[in-house]
């Protein structure tokens, strides 16, 4: 399939060269693997973190080290970044540890990161994505014509689905893209779909256990990078 003709009838704000480069890398055509800058426009992103009980304190370590691998291979920054992180942990409760708004340059992010706390309790996800969209991505925290990710990471069912397919629709019509990642076999591989935009194929990750999350980074990054645009987004494609 030629490229002018991958590029008809899908998202025009989508970062090509970012996606060609990337897949190259993959299949690995290039040798290193440099990755190219996440497109040109701000992007701020929420990583919402499961630390419910089914989760060991091992497993929610490597969660944790999930997130600053993506730190640094999205250059993530939120002094001076075009992209900007905020974490939100949840159970029982939510516990936004790092804000948008928090000064930390990147290799601050990773040390905060790092140094979260587990917790334990129940999955209550409707509460955390709740959060991200009331509070996290609210005016005057997420900076003006940013583009809104919310990447999602969970080992099992939430507590109250119904809510969780609200809130998660009630996020994208905010213009929030979320991404779900699943981890292990007590998924509920329909809720994941609720939670995450489509296309599914795109939006939507399943690994078996948290081992195989750096399986899946350079897939999730791509993917990420495939929504910021590179240019304006009132401008439109020749294609």
């Amino acid at each position: 399939m030629s490229e002018k003709r991958l590029k008809q009838g899908v998202n025009q704000n989508i970062n090509f060269d970012f996606l060609k480069t990337k897949l190259d890398c993959l299949l690995n055509l290039r040798k290193p693997c440099i990755l190219p800058d996440c497109g040109e426009k701000e992007a701020d992103i929420y990583f919402v973190l499961d630390a419910s009980s089914s989760i060991w304190k091992p497993d929610f370590e490597k969660e944790l080290k999930f997130v600053t691998d993506m730190i640094d291979d999205l250059k993530i920054d939120n002094v001076n970044g075009r992209i900007r992180a905020g974490v939100v942990v949840f159970s029982n409760s939510t516990r936004n540890v790092v804000a948008l708004t928090s000064k930390r340059t990147r290799e601050e992010l990773k040390r905060q990161i790092s140094g979260v706390t587990y917790a334990k309790g129940v999955t209550h996800t409707s509460e955390a994505i709740r959060f991200v969209r009331q509070y996290g991505f609210r005016e005057g925290v997420t900076r003006p014509g940013a583009i809104k990710i919310a990447i999602i990471m969970t080992d099992g069912i939430s507590r109250f689905p119904q809510k969780t397919k609200d809130q998660s629709e009630l996020a994208r019509g905010e213009n929030i893209t979320i991404f779900a990642i699943g981890i292990g076999n007590k998924v509920d591989k329909t809720e994941l779909k609720r939670i995450a935009n489509d296309p599914n194929s795109k939006h939507l990750f399943h690994v078996s256990d948290f081992d195989g999350l750096h399986a899946i980074k350079d897939l999730l990054v791509l993917s990420a990078c495939a929504v910021i645009p590179d240019v304006p987004q009132n401008l439109q494609s020749e294609y």
